[in-house]
């Protein structure tokens, strides 16, 4: 039996489960070692190559995934006639098809968060002083068990929902939360409209000279990655959120004790064209969705999703609190895009699949997730099995991607 507590999600309890699924087969998950957590950092330090696949046949194969599973999508809603239906569904879209007015509506949001009281007890995270901190602190805490282990595809879908929820309930947002298009523009951060140009969210750094990051994993011993210097380092200096100061971290727990106290220093960004160029690629892209079950899929997706992190670097070099950056719910909300395209390609197969434990990269060893596996927000949102989190259109979601 393992347990599991944190301050914002509470206790985490689990017996070992026989007959999960893992994939197509049945039986215990296979464990990860840890040649596979070292293997998993080498992908942040730019060691992978692009698959040699003619990058206009892969985008259109991209694209027929994604016309697909909207469609596939679509005409489920629309034969419904109560929970989430096409009437009422959100629709998340890739960033550079918003109007400019959309995108100010967006980053006027954030700010709101940013304005609005916490709702984090005091004494449980001293240095938040807004909505938006009550959710970089939750990701801090659970960083623990919420990465390479059996929460991370559910648990991030889940979160980024609930940033989406503030946006849209407390701060008057009526779109969905975008997302990034990893592989259009050559997949380098600087020339994409996310981070570039009028009606971008800012770009680098400042250029400065500074040493290579280190990134804590907190595994059993924790294991520690250098990513080498990028191409700015310093503080975001234009676009909407120059000058922001976040208030908690840096890292988290166990690896240091005050990640909760108040800490204000502005968000730093490093670009790595050379990271994402290689790795976040559409014929990258169109392997990772060609995948035939989930344990395959999330091996391939664990080891894109840190190259999205380092490619925009600075605060996302930090696995506990890169959420101080708001590129962080872009790339996430790609990642919740990859797993959705793979799922709606045999909706009725892959919806209800499983696979890892229930710690980092199985460090310390631990049970089997399951369909019953909790998963929450703490002080930002009720508790759910993941069984209801598995599909974007049910459980509390209501959501597509276009």
């Amino acid at each position: 039996m393992c347990f599991f507590t944190g301050i914002f999600g509470g206790n985490r309890k689990a017996e070992n489960e026989s007959g999960v699924t893992c994939g197509h087969s049945r039986g215990r998950c296979r464990p990860l070692n840890m040649k596979y957590i070292f293997s998993c950092i080498a992908l942040w330090i730019g060691l992978s190559q692009a698959l040699p696949s003619p990058f206009p046949e892969a985008q259109a194969k991209y694209d027929l995934y994604r016309e697909e599973a909207y469609t596939i999508q679509k005409e489920i809603l629309q034969k419904r006639e109560s929970g989430c239906t096409w009437d009422k569904v959100i629709v998340r879209k890739e960033w550079s098809t918003l109007t400019m007015d959309q995108r100010k509506e967006y980053t006027d949001a954030v700010h709101c968060l940013r304005r609005l009281p916490p709702i984090t007890p005091p004494e449980v995270a001293p240095g938040a002083r807004s909505r938006f901190d009550d959710l970089h602190a939750s990701h801090i805490n659970q960083t623990l068990w919420v990465h390479l282990s059996t929460y991370f595809l559910p648990w991030h879908r889940y979160f980024v929902h609930v940033w989406e929820k503030a946006l849209r309930d407390e701060c008057g947002y009526t779109g969905g939360q975008p997302y990034w298009e990893w592989s259009a523009y050559d997949s380098t951060p600087g020339t994409n409209p996310l981070f570039s140009g009028p009606g971008s969210i800012g770009g680098n750094g400042e250029t400065i000279a500074h040493d290579a990051s280190l990134t804590y994993v907190p595994t059993v011993p924790q294991s520690v990655a250098r990513i080498p210097p990028g191409t700015g380092g310093g503080c975001v200096l234009d676009g909407p959120f120059a000058n922001m100061t976040n208030n908690l971290g840096p890292q988290g727990p166990p690896t240091v004790n005050n990640a909760f106290e108040y800490n204000p220093r502005c968000i730093r960004r490093d670009f790595r064209p050379g990271t994402t160029n290689t790795s976040l690629t559409y014929p990258n892209v169109v392997n990772l969705l060609g995948q035939t079950d989930l344990h395959t899929f999330q091996a391939v997706i664990e080891g894109m999703h840190p190259k999205g992190h380092a490619g925009i670097g600075g605060m996302n070099d930090d696995l506990y609190g890169g959420n101080g950056d708001p590129a962080f719910y872009f790339h996430h909300s790609q990642v919740d895009h990859m797993w959705n395209l793979w799922q709606t390609q045999d909706r009725d197969t892959r919806l209800m699949q499983v696979t890892r434990t229930l710690t980092i990269s199985n460090s310390p060893p631990s049970a089997n997730g399951t369909l019953d596996t909790t998963m929450d927000m703490g002080f930002n949102g009720r508790s759910y099995p993941m069984r209801e989190l598995v599909s974007t259109i049910d459980g509390p979601f209501c959501y597509i991607y276009e």
